[in-house]
């Protein structure tokens, strides 16, 4: 069992890099389960004439953060309330459990997701130098 078991597919759509994850549950199989479960939903949405798939996954765009820069307005440590020394293990760790409670789906804001998502790309992009 690894110690995450949070799961992403990456694909094409109509020549759109995309992307689905889920960490929700305790298993990978779960996981899978669940995102296997969100791509039947969507296809029955196209499926029933509800909506199209491009509709369904207009939402997954990635938001810019306030100011509309990529960058952290806040050094990433400090977003993420982790020591300015900690690894990018435990950034991505802190990153997840933050944004269980700052996405905009469980009641967060889109802004308080969107300086999360600009905190763990710089955290990603120091660590990598």
């Amino acid at each position: 069992m690894p110690d995450d078991p949070g799961v992403a597919v990456y694909f094409q759509l109509h020549d759109k890099e995309r992307v689905l994850a889920c960490d929700k549950w305790d298993t990978v199989a779960d996981n899978i389960a669940a995102i296997a479960a969100h791509i039947d939903g969507i296809r029955r949405q196209d499926r029933y004439g509800v909506g199209t798939i491009d509709q369904a996954f207009a939402g997954y765009s990635a938001l810019p953060p306030p100011g509309g820069t990529s960058r952290p307005t806040r050094p990433w440590h400090e977003v993420l309330g982790v020591n300015r020394f900690a690894t990018l293990e435990e950034a991505e760790i802190e990153y997840r459990r933050r944004a269980k409670v700052a996405h905009p789906d469980n009641g967060g804001s889109a802004e308080h997701m969107a300086e999360l998502n600009a905190a763990i790309a710089e955290a990603r992009r120091s660590q990598a130098a």
